[in-house]
């Protein structure tokens, strides 16, 4: 039976490792619920980073455009999300340890969890992604606290070297 990986606390951080696949003509998937909410999304024919809510909200973009961000899609980043349940911002996302951009909408917060790292499975039950391919994924850290910038920097140096950043 295909289920969440749950997330029931008041905040998270995902932190990945992360080379964007190019070519916008889909959508790029990083974290997909088993029957709700995209976590992270570029949204289809743009480099737009967001999140896309499967209850009505469809997709909320962050105001950040991958195309600012030297090299997102040629070498790996280090990317993080911070997700929090009680209060706006609800979604923020930083690479290599700057911050990037914020989502105010409260359908953007992490009411379900993720079934998919990496892409959409489709609806398919068995193992492996089926569409919405986001990249190279190198690494894949989830917290289940709101990180703070400090702690995401050190996530950042961490796996610098690591992944030639």
């Amino acid at each position: 039976r295909s289920t969440d990986v749950p997330i029931n606390y008041p905040g998270t951080t995902m932190v990945v490792a992360l080379k964007w696949r190019t070519g916008g003509t889909d959508w790029r998937t990083l974290v997909r619920g088993n029957s709700a909410d995209h976590h992270v999304m570029v949204q289809n024919n743009t480099t737009n980073l967001g999140f896309y809510d499967n209850n009505g909200g469809n997709f909320i973009d962050s105001g950040y455009n991958l195309d600012d961000f030297t090299n997102w899609n040629t070498k790996y980043n280090i990317w993080a999300w911070q997700y929090t349940n009680t209060g706006s911002p609800y979604y923020r996302a930083w690479a290599n340890g700057q911050y990037l951009a914020q989502i105010t909408n409260a359908n953007s917060a992490i009411n379900n969890g993720f079934r998919c790292i990496g892409g959409y499975h489709a609806g398919q039950t068995n193992a492996g992604v089926t569409s919405q391919q986001a990249g190279d994924v190198g690494a894949f850290i989830l917290y289940d606290r709101v990180l703070n910038e400090r702690e995401i920097k050190q996530c950042y140096y961490y796996y610098k070297e690591r992944f030639d950043i």
